[in-house]
């Protein structure tokens, strides 16, 4: 795996194992969701908190943590507005964040956020807070985690 040079030390070496096998996973799952044809109309509308829970819970070293993803927006005169999106990742024991799903991304590979010299580039984005889990944990959110879930479990059978 190529990795930018500023992080090396920031990162362990489980944490870049854990990336790369949750990297394979999610191109396992989506394998499987195309192989087994799933009807359009049974597609769950995946989210960051389902899909960050779903791995937590199939795979070591992991949790999710529910907050906000901080971004810069400008406005109208060009001046750069602190804005957020609620999200969910994934944290190491390491305390590294892996981001299976990052918001304004299309990537089919997580994200692992920087630490150390350019963490405001990279983990700092990320602000816990427990108020999200709170909003985000309904009857819906709940039965794509399970989908998810199995989903996982049949791939690492």
């Amino acid at each position: 795996m190529l990795i930018n040079s500023a992080l090396n030390g920031a990162v362990s070496k489980l944490d870049l194992q854990i990336l790369d096998f949750v990297t394979l996973l999610l191109n396992r799952v989506v394998d499987v969701c195309v192989e087994v044809k799933i009807p359009e109309s049974a597609h769950p509308h995946l989210h960051c908190h389902s899909i960050s829970r779903a791995i937590s819970q199939n795979v070591k070293h992991v949790q999710c943590v529910d907050g906000y993803m901080l971004g810069l927006q400008p406005n109208e005169s060009g001046q750069l507005l602190l804005v957020r999106a609620l999200h969910s990742w994934l944290v190491t024991n390491d305390n590294t964040i892996i981001d299976p799903y990052p918001v304004g991304y299309v990537t089919p590979c997580p994200v692992l956020a920087g630490k150390g010299k350019y963490a405001a580039f990279g983990c700092v984005m990320y602000q816990s807070n427990k108020d999200v889990t709170k909003k985000i944990l309904t009857p819906k959110m709940l039965r794509e985690t399970w989908y998810l879930s199995r989903v996982i479990k049949t791939v690492m059978s």
